[in-house]
């Protein structure tokens, strides 16, 4: 299996694995909380719910990609991105350092990572995208009573939760484009 397809399989694989375990950082350490816990203190629809949130920003990166191809990034570049938004996702839980002190921290980390492996106003926009969808996703699980934040500062939301999104836009859009492989007729980046 090669190029988008195998992409997308590693896609739904960390987001159904290190998914779920990542949003264990945020309910072990209160960040977030579900009213009926049942593994890793989640609910089971989590596993399926990060399974298609890395296949929809992964993919939807890839699926742009088609239309307005920009540099492929390495695999180092992929990994930096990568562990920005893991240690961005730890520090949102277990650092409490207010919500908007957090949310520019992160907003911070998708500089760097946008600066160190896209720099294109496409990334720009599908970070954009993936901040409000999440963030929409996550009002929707609130008000419906699914799911909780201990900061509620974008109206029951945590206000750094549009900012994490953000990275995750650029790591698993930047993780999808170095899986997929390069189009022919552009060349890496350098890192």
């Amino acid at each position: 299996m090669q190029g988008p397809a195998r992409a997308l399989v590693v896609l739904a694989g960390l987001g159904a694995t290190v998914g779920p375990l990542l949003d264990g950082l945020h309910t072990h350490s209160g960040a977030t909380w579900y009213p009926h816990p049942q593994l890793w203190l989640a609910e089971w629809w989590v596993v399926p719910l990060f399974c298609g949130a890395a296949v929809a920003i992964g993919g939807g990166r890839l699926l742009t990609e088609r239309f307005l191809p920009t540099r492929t990034p390495t695999a180092r570049q992929a990994a930096l991105s990568m562990a920005l938004f893991v240690v961005g996702y730890a520090l949102s839980g277990f650092w409490r350092i207010g919500e908007l002190p957090m949310a520019a921290l992160l907003l911070t980390f998708f500089a760097v990572s946008w600066g160190a492996t896209d720099r294109s106003a496409l990334g720009l926009g599908a970070a954009a995208l993936t901040g409000l969808g999440g963030w929409l996703v996550e009002h929707t699980l609130v008000r419906a009573g699914f799911f909780f934040h201990r900061d509620v500062g974008l109206d029951g939301v945590a206000l750094w939760i549009p900012p994490l999104y953000f990275c995750a836009a650029s790591a698993l859009g930047t993780l999808a484009k170095q899986l997929a492989g390069q189009d022919p007729k552009l060349k890496p980046t350098t890192s």
